[in-house]
């Protein structure tokens, strides 16, 4: 298990398949997972892994109408959200088939969404209850549906060099947004992408 300030965050485990690449999965946390998952199906989703029961609560794995892979998650515990460094910052779908993600998405968990211009092309947050929780934006360079998971760091310069003596490496150029904060995508030493954060400060 995977904790910052004793909350916990998440796991790592073995593939499920000898085939499976090394990868983050996001989850969506849910009341009712059997029911989530129903409604996502309904409206477009394929269930890769079905609803099961582990220590902590219940879960299980799907895709959305472009493929990409991601879970719904039931907790057992009710806690406070980490905050800070080490803790998942932003979630962003990159995606083939931006309308129909989006579309399904809204339809399915009950995001509002906000859409602006960026780098890449259109980019549309995720809102839950007006409090923006993840985006979607086209996927680049004949990349694959995909979530890509941001970890929060206090100085990304020095977390791209412990990230480079621990095994892992910078797949991107240090990004600077003065809005947003600065910011790389990485690996870990399996080939397991991710990204960093050090958020603008107010």
């Amino acid at each position: 298990m995977l904790a910052s300030a004793g909350i916990l965050l998440g796991h790592a485990n073995a593939p499920r398949a000898p085939d499976e690449p090394n990868a983050w999965t996001s989850y969506v946390l849910v009341a009712d997972c059997d029911a989530a998952l129903a409604t996502a199906i309904h409206n477009g989703g394929t269930v890769l892994v079905p609803v099961a029961s582990v220590p902590a609560g219940r879960f299980c794995i799907l895709a959305s109408p472009s493929g990409a892979v991601f879970g719904l998650w039931e907790s057992d515990e009710v806690g406070a959200k980490a905050t800070g460094a080490g803790s998942v910052h932003w979630v962003e779908l990159n995606s083939t088939d931006m309308a129909a993600d989006v579309t399904w998405l809204t339809a399915s968990f009950g995001y509002t969404t906000k859409e602006s211009a960026s780098p890449r092309g259109p980019y549309v947050e995720l809102l839950l209850n007006g409090v923006p929780c993840g985006g979607v934006v086209g996927a680049q360079n004949g990349a694959p549906s995909h979530w890509l998971t941001w970890i929060q760091v206090d100085h990304l310069d020095n977390t791209l060099s412990q990230v480079d003596v621990a095994g892992g490496k910078a797949l991107s150029p240090v990004m600077d947004n003065p809005s947003v904060g600065r910011m790389a995508v990485v690996s870990d030493p399996t080939g397991a992408v991710f990204g960093v954060i050090q958020p603008a400060t107010a």
